[in-house]
């Protein structure tokens, strides 16, 4: 009943804009007390998940190329990096890294700017991702920008690496980026998003592409076995077709319908296998609690391998983000319902089939040139199984067009993505 009043009713919603609230409140008391000083050799970087650091695969593709280039430009700075809990700064430390906990919920804006103040950081990086519009929760949208505002006025290099707006970019934090310090640089990493941002914001803004297109991919032994499978499969004239499926496809208040979604896309799936030599390879992206990608993979292994056996592999290990980069260009094409998925696939010159979510994928096809038209949604596939397969049919068909348009684009992303690091 308890978990119903939070996401059907809208409990949710009021709780966390009245904590925004009550923090853009303190926030504007505190803001202009902040002096700027001399920098100290400090580095601070806010990631997407103060609470678990690399849980998410995407998180680690741009948390990766991000501490390169700092590395590489402040070479003798220490890093720190802004965690929300003791597991978090544990983490953090087995990256050779230094813990700053300054996100968690219990401590005062006014300690944090405190915090912040006394460290003087000579650079600070928010990392933008999918998460910094509101659209999942403004509260924490908020915070995360208000923490970089506080190092922007001590002095600090101010920057938001590249980051999507959705069709529902919360008016409140719309209103925090107006009253953020300047100049912090903002990057927004495709075309729509840039385009909504400015729009709604009235703010500028710098048109990048995703940091994690930085990512170099890896080859490691624990990928052998999968390779080697994907070898077999193609001893028999089989396409490979890589599948990410998660909760996160629909909205918190339809949690509930996702058993029916997961059926509904094996319905799909059933269908291409039995009209098409193809092979099914489950691609986990994800691994954090309920938003795991193990709810929508394992249900879809199970049913699938009872049907087509050696056609469906779900790995036994998680690969890592560069692991899952390099292991991508061996498979004729993704069906994807993460983003950071779809920007490894793309990088690495694989086609994407991509489930949309939040109005997000269409801005990054347009980067390449791609028709928006292949997408699909988690309401098409809930309700219309069918032609949704149909739909994965024809672009397996084009897929090897697709490659080389996709590797035609792909340098030009690469030097967008290094814009994330301009000065101006």
């Amino acid at each position: 009943m308890l978990k119903y009043i939070w996401r059907k009713l809208g409990l949710r919603k009021v709780i966390l804009e009245r904590r925004l609230s009550n923090s853009v409140g303190q926030w504007r008391s505190l803001r202009d007390e902040i002096l700027p000083g001399v920098p100290d050799d400090a580095i601070m970087i806010i990631p997407p998940d103060p609470y678990l650091i690399v849980s998410s695969i995407g998180d680690t593709a741009m948390l990766d190329p991000l501490i390169s280039h700092v590395r590489i430009e402040f070479p003798e700075h220490k890093i720190y990096i802004v965690t929300a809990s003791d597991a978090a700064d544990e983490a953090v430390r087995t990256l050779g890294l230094e813990p700053l906990q300054i996100a968690r919920t219990d401590l005062r804006l006014a300690d944090v700017f405190a915090i912040v103040e006394k460290r003087r950081f000579r650079a600070a990086y928010l990392m933008g991702a999918d998460g910094l519009d509101g659209s999942y929760d403004p509260y924490f949208s908020g915070m995360q920008i208000i923490m970089l505002d506080a190092a922007a006025r001590t002095g600090a290099r101010a920057t938001i690496t590249g980051f999507s707006v959705s069709q529902m970019f919360h008016p409140m934090v719309q209103q925090v980026f107006r009253e953020i310090a300047l100049p912090i640089r903002i990057n927004l990493r495709d075309p729509l998003s840039y385009q909504r941002f400015v729009d709604q914001t009235g703010v500028g803004a710098h048109k990048v592409a995703d940091i994690a297109f930085l990512l170099d991919d890896g080859q490691t032994g624990r990928m052998a076995p999968i390779i080697q499978w994907i070898g077999r499969r193609r001893d028999q004239n089989h396409k490979i077709v890589g599948i990410n499926f998660h909760p996160l496809l629909l909205e918190l208040s339809e949690r509930d319908k996702f058993p029916s979604l997961v059926d509904a896309f094996i319905q799909s799936l059933r269908q291409l296998a039995s009209r098409h030599p193809v092979s099914f390879l489950m691609i986990s992206h994800d691994t954090r609690g309920s938003s795991s990608d193990i709810h929508g993979l394992k249900p879809i292994e199970e049913a699938l391998r009872a049907e087509f056996g050696e056609r469906i592999l779900y790995p036994e290990i998680q690969l890592g983000a560069a692991e899952i980069k390099g292991l991508v260009k061996h498979v004729d094409m993704v069906v994807s319902g993460r983003m950071h998925l779809m920007i490894a696939a793309l990088g690495a010159g694989t086609p994407v089939f991509g489930i949309e979510y939040k109005g997000k994928m269409k801005g990054l096809l347009q980067y390449f040139g791609l028709d928006t038209a292949h997408l699909t949604s988690a309401d098409e596939i809930l309700h219309s199984p069918g032609p949704v397969s149909d739909k994965i049919e024809r672009f397996l068909e084009i897929s090897p067009r697709q490659r080389t348009q996709i590797a035609s684009q792909v340098p030009a992303i690469r030097q967008l993505a290094e814009a994330n690091f301009a000065l101006n």
